[in-house]
């Protein structure tokens, strides 16, 4: 019907029944048996309709046998495949984990998107950093709704190409300049939300951004400070935030709550857009605004 259908011939979908007293439909008696599955088509007597017919036939058997039959038994599970992906990531496995994604792709099993995150994964299990900024996709993936994992992968992808020499040399000001200059703008999304980022590459990133961003977040700065960090990363951090310029005091008008909500928000202080908005009268920007933090943190207790 797909290829043929009505547009081409008079298919309807039904077998045609032989008969033994036509020379052609008597041999296909003769070589297939009683009632073989046999379809008659008349495409009108024009010439150039029987061509017509022709050709989407022949498309139909190129396609049919392009198509990799695998016996049932064979096909296994996807949440299978994905439990095995990810035990070959564990124990280092790259040739397991490449055939698992492979079983994935070829299967049709997940869409474009989620198989460029598994792919993130396999770059990142093997430390290919450049191989995840080589990605045909890759501006996309970074516009899109990502878990939290991947967004990892991605900014530990851009701080180990760009930032590790001068974090080696210690050099909190080269390192915001190559921010501003180079990252900002092109991977500067990656660093829009903070909320589920924990590796020691996020943190540091994170603190870049605060301090190289007009005007400079100095509470984010302030709060990654606050956490519970390694030594060495606590001094990196504090090296960083020493390259915060002066603050001017300002004068600051009365705002609208909600107002101060969604800046937070766009600030990438999803906890605190979330807290100013639980305080605020019920309006449908405020249930906009609460979506869309719930949205973003990807926890339970926002979704709730």
């Amino acid at each position: 019907m797909a290829f043929v259908g009505p547009s081409y011939a008079n298919f309807d979908g039904k077998r045609t029944r032989l008969n033994p007293a036509d020379p052609v439909e008597a041999v296909l008696l003769q070589q297939l048996g009683a009632n073989p599955p046999v379809f008659s088509l008349s495409a009108g007597s024009e010439k150039l309709y029987r061509e017509r017919l022709c050709d989407v036939l022949r498309l139909m058997h190129t396609v049919h046998s392009a198509v990799a039959m695998r016996p049932p038994a064979s096909l296994r599970a996807t949440g299978r495949i994905l439990r095995d992906f990810y035990m070959a990531l564990q124990a280092g496995q790259r040739h397991d984990a490449e055939r698992n994604l492979s079983e994935l792709e070829e299967g049709r099993r997940l869409d474009a998107l989620n198989l460029n995150f598994l792919r993130i994964r396999l770059f990142a299990a093997f430390q290919e950093w450049h191989a995840i900024l080589a990605m045909p996709y890759l501006p996309q993936l970074i516009l899109a709704h990502r878990p939290h994992a991947i967004t990892d992968a991605l900014i530990s992808a851009v701080y180990r190409t760009y930032l590790t020499d001068a974090e080696s040399h210690q050099d909190a000001k080269l390192a915001c300049e190559i921010f501003r200059a180079r990252i900002q703008p092109e991977f500067g999304e990656l660093f829009r939300f903070r909320t589920g980022q924990q590796s020691a590459d996020s943190l540091k990133a994170s603190m870049l951004m605060a301090v190289a961003s007009d005007p400079p977040h100095r509470q984010v700065c302030t709060e990654l400070l606050s956490l519970e960090l390694a030594e060495d990363l606590r001094r990196y951090l504090t090296l960083i935030s020493e390259q915060l310029p002066p603050e001017v005091p300002v004068s600051v008008p009365a705002v609208d709550p909600l107002i101060t909500a969604q800046t937070a928000f766009n600030d990438g202080n999803l906890e605190a857009a979330l807290s100013l908005a639980c305080e605020l009268p019920n309006t449908i920007s405020r249930v906009k605004l609460l979506l869309e933090c719930a949205y973003e943190m990807q926890t339970s207790e926002t979704e709730v």
